[in-house]
């Protein structure tokens, strides 16, 4: 059987497994809907934990490494958990301080108190794509 004959509802017992194991939501989708968006780097690049962990670059996969990998696959499985872990705060802040308005004069962005960690994730969520939505 070619993957081109492979339906998704074939994957349906992967969604059900993952909600049994308290996934939030679980998806199967096809891999020519992932986006890999270059930029998504640069959120890595403003982090004081940057090169310290090896789930992060620059010791995973280029962008270009996973548009090529995904074109292995004809469907992904997305999953989203809620993690137990407590963001570091100066680690959540970092992507951010570097995403100041360059039109404000140097002194005025320096100045410019810090939002917390807990604002900037709030802040973060509110950008996640519309594929997390609680309708299935």
């Amino acid at each position: 059987m070619s993957s081109t004959d492979i339906k998704p509802e074939e994957f349906d017992f992967l969604v059900k497994k993952a909600l049994e194991l308290e996934a939030i939501d679980a998806k199967i989708i096809p891999t020519y809907n992932v986006f890999v968006e270059k930029r998504v780097v640069l959120k890595c690049r403003g982090c004081i934990g940057y090169g310290k962990k090896l789930t992060c670059p620059p010791h995973v996969p280029t962008v270009d490494e996973v548009r090529e990998i995904l074109k292995e696959y004809s469907y992904a499985m997305l999953v989203k958990f809620r993690s137990p872990a407590i963001a570091d705060e100066e680690i959540a802040k970092a992507p951010y301080k570097t995403w100041l308005d360059p039109a404000e004069p140097e002194e005025t962005r320096k100045k410019k108190p810090q939002s917390s960690g807990k604002n900037i994730l709030t802040t973060a969520r509110k950008r996640l794509p519309q594929c997390w939505s609680s309708k299935r």
